[in-house]
């Protein structure tokens, strides 16, 4: 393989931050230094071999070999993504399933027991160590959904578990994590709002099928995941939730796929949504770019072949295994390609990729179909704040252009929103300055992932959204070329369309 692989024709510049090249089971990954830009993009937890040693791996040459000078390539990484041969091996399903539940319907989800335990009601295993200590309900739809409830950090933190209020509940921020991540991925923004808004409680749920969450009971999202997984499904869980904890009128925060489950909550439960805070988000999702690819090239291509080649029937049974059931290099495999923060690269990715390794097929194939479902921006009236980076690989230019449009014209529910003052229907914030460029990839300036790359400064614009309905002023980007990694701050300079 390593022959054929010096055959492989490429033009490549010093420009060029990495160029994957594949042929059969191997594939090479060369990251470049860019002097122009500053950056030092060497991925992590990977065997590198330096530039030096291209000449002993190619000594026959060849366009590749000679295509590349130790003064432009900055390391060199072998991977074999070859799957092992392994035993036939029958998965059951996922044990985190309430019992004796209803289903097949919205309603079903609605209702539903809280647990008063840090473990799942429904496994004998010990609990995983989060970030976020988790508490458990069971819901009506027979989903047992883990969730993180942190009481008001001017009341004693109490072991941060939630407890009744005397009164009235306090005011409430739930956070909504994206796909494949969890209630984790929200750690950071979490601390900082904690300060801001101190007399605040914070809730936030792994959404079904992620994190420490189980499935629905029975066996429709055997049968039919993308039904289980729509942002609606989603949305109810998140509704029954709420309402089993008696709270309503809570300010919903969402990243990617959860802005997306956000805009739904607001829209078929508005008495539960007193504003929107939605983070990387869009209004049609059909077609974006990197997950079509990836229910293609990734879901279809590599892990459905491999799964059946070892036995499992497609889809019934495959859809209860695993990408490390798929792969046995998954782990390695999510850290360079699913789970990459090239502005963060002191950030360990190896839990993140370990717990999306885990993840059965159902949760990949169902919510990432019920994602490149969403069409358009569902009727909802709560006052909507919208952050987006420039560098979003995902949500481009042109799915926010189309945003604004559909957000024009809205009326916010008097009722709703920040007291006193103006109430802006919605406004949209950009963070980041430079574009995406031309290869889609994030390079050197905010992108999709701002809830890991400036948590301070989402934190920031949500606690000034919700005590004066509107975000801060500043403007947030990267210090780039000079500083790509440092993220500063123009006060009164902010990006913004504000509407109403």
């Amino acid at each position: 393989p390593l022959r054929q692989l010096v055959h492989v024709g490429c033009d490549l510049t010093e420009s060029d931050r990495f160029l994957p090249v594949f042929s059969g089971f191997y594939k090479i990954v060369i990251i470049f230094r860019s002097k122009i830009k500053g950056l030092d993009c060497r991925p992590k937890n990977r065997q590198l071999v330096e530039a030096a040693q291209i000449q002993r791996i190619f000594p026959c040459g060849g366009k590749l070999s000679t295509d590349l000078s130790t003064d432009s390539v900055h390391s060199f990484a072998l991977v074999s993504a070859a799957p092992r041969r392994q035993p036939v091996r029958r998965i059951s399903p996922p044990s985190r399933r309430g019992a004796g539940a209803a289903t097949g319907n919205a309603g079903a989800a609605r209702g539903g027991t809280v647990a008063e335990t840090e473990r799942d009601p429904d496994s004998s295993s010990p609990p995983r160590t989060w970030r976020l200590p988790r508490k458990f309900a069971r819901l009506g739809s027979g989903v047992v959904l883990a969730y993180a409830d942190l009481s008001p950090a001017s009341e004693p933190a109490d072991g941060q578990q939630s407890r009744p209020y005397a009164t009235a509940q306090p005011p409430t921020l739930v956070l909504v994590h994206g796909y494949t991540n969890d209630a984790d991925s929200w750690a950071d923004v979490v601390t900082r709002l904690r300060e801001l808004l101190p007399d605040h409680r914070f809730l936030v749920p792994d959404l079904r099928g992620h994190g420490a969450s189980g499935l629905p009971d029975g066996q429709g999202w055997h049968h039919d995941p993308i039904l289980e997984f729509s942002m609606a499904r989603q949305a109810d869980d998140i509704a029954a939730l709420l309402e089993a904890l008696g709270i309503g009128g809570a300010t919903v925060v969402g990243h990617s796929m959860g802005a997306l489950v956000a805009q739904q909550l607001a829209a078929d439960h508005p008495a539960l949504v007193s504003r929107l805070v939605l983070v990387s988000t869009t209004s049609d999702a059909r077609g974006t770019p990197f997950l079509s690819d990836w229910l293609v090239g990734v879901i279809e291509d590599q892990w459905r072949p491999a799964l059946v080649a070892k036995g499992f029937a497609w889809p019934e049974e495959a859809l209860a295994a695993t990408p490390a059931d798929a792969d046995p290099e998954a782990v390695s495999w999510l850290q360079q390609y699913w789970n990459y923060y090239p502005l963060t690269p002191e950030r360990s990715t190896l839990e993140v990729a370990r717990r999306a390794s885990r993840l059965p097929l159902a949760t990949w194939i169902g919510a990432l179909q019920g994602i490149l479902g969403t069409s358009a921006l569902p009727a909802f009236d709560a006052p909507t704040l919208v952050l987006w980076g420039t560098q979003d690989s995902f949500f481009r230019r042109a799915s926010q252009e189309s945003l604004i449009s559909q957000l024009s014209g809205r009326r916010a529910n008097p009722g709703m929103g920040a007291p006193g003052g103006n109430r802006p229907t919605a406004i949209w914030k950009q963070y980041g300055r430079l574009p995406l460029p031309d290869d889609g990839i994030q390079l050197d300036d905010l992108g999709h992932n701002l809830t890991w790359d400036a948590p301070a400064e989402v934190a920031a614009d949500v606690a000034a959204f919700v005590t004066t309905g509107r975000p801060t002023s500043t403007w947030f980007r990267t210090d780039a070329p000079a500083e790509p990694h440092r993220i500063i701050g123009e006060p009164e300079a902010a990006v913004m369309v504000v509407q109403g």
